[in-house]
């Protein structure tokens, strides 16, 4: 779809990241999201989306190269972080502080693009994995989901005959 042809176009792209950069300063921890007041970002993202292009300022920021490679791993950032951040806090003998744990971005960041370069991006190329093979791996991991599950709901499978250990937590570390 291409943006509206207007003169105003660039400025209502460019309000509209204003409006959704804003709330990064202007709200507190306080706020109760979502509310009333999460309208002013997602208005300023639906803004941006709907009058921005490759052409305006605003449009050509985010379509610079570094964005877009942030977008690409963004998501692999996503769910690379939480493990990596629970993996800190398990081996530490107190909590970590923000600085330790700005101090493992750039290894997050890294699994990412990792994960984007040797999983997403091949997994994405038709010419790599067909129909057949998306089908087959689909149909796999749901039987393996479903075996999991079937295997969890046997009496007395998730306990652990380890000394001291159990399914309810005792013997694992504190946080």
């Amino acid at each position: 779809r291409a943006a509206p042809s207007s003169a105003r176009a660039p400025r209502w792209a460019a309000l509209g990241l204003i409006a959704a950069l804003l709330p990064i300063i202007w709200f507190d921890w306080e706020l109760s999201a979502p509310g009333f007041a999460t309208l002013i970002p997602v208005g300023g993202a639906a803004l941006f989306l709907y009058y921005s292009d490759g052409t305006c300022g605003a449009g050509r920021l985010l379509a610079a190269r570094v964005p877009v490679g942030i977008g690409l791993v963004s998501y692999s950032a996503y769910l690379f972080h939480q493990p990596l951040f629970a993996l800190l806090r398990t081996t530490s003998l107190t909590e970590p502080s923000p600085w330790a744990l700005a101090a493992w971005i750039p290894l997050i960041l890294a699994a990412a693009w990792a994960s984007w370069r040797w999983v997403e991006r091949p997994a994405r190329d038709p010419a790599r994995i067909g129909n057949r093979a998306l089908l087959l791996a689909c149909g796999g991991g749901t039987l393996l989901a479903a075996a999991g599950r079937c295997w969890r709901r046997r009496p007395g499978c998730c306990s652990i005959s380890a000394p001291g250990l159990s399914a309810a937590g005792r013997g694992r570390p504190r946080r």
